[in-house]
C-alpha cells in the first residue's frame, strides 16, 4: 500500500487566503460601524426632539408664573 503524499501549500496561496479573510473581516466591521453610526444619529435626533419639547413645555409653565409674580409686586 502506497501512502498518498500531500503537496505543501505554497506561500502565495496562504497569503492570498489570509488576505481574503482579513479583507472580509474588515468589510464586516465597516458594515457594523455604519449601522451603529446610523443608530446613534437616530437616537440623537430623538433626544434633541425630546429636549426641545421639554424646553418649550418648561417655558410655557415658567413664563406665566414670572408674569404673575411681577403683576403682584406692582
Amino acid at each position: 500500500m502506497e501512502r498518498s503524499k500531500k503537496r505543501p501549500v505554497s506561500n502565495t496561496v496562504m497569503f492570498s487566503l489570509c488576505f481574503a479573510v482579513c479583507f472580509a473581516a474588515l468589510i464586516h466591521v465597516e458594515i457594523e460601524l455604519h449601522a451603529h453610526r446610523k443608530m446613534l444619529q437616530v437616537l440623537n435626533q430623538q433626544r434633541e426632539g425630546k429636549t426641545q419639547l421639554l424646553n418649550s413645555m418648561h417655558e410655557k409653565t415658567v413664563d406665566p408664573m414670572l408674569h404673575s409674580d411681577s403683576d403682584k409686586g406692582e
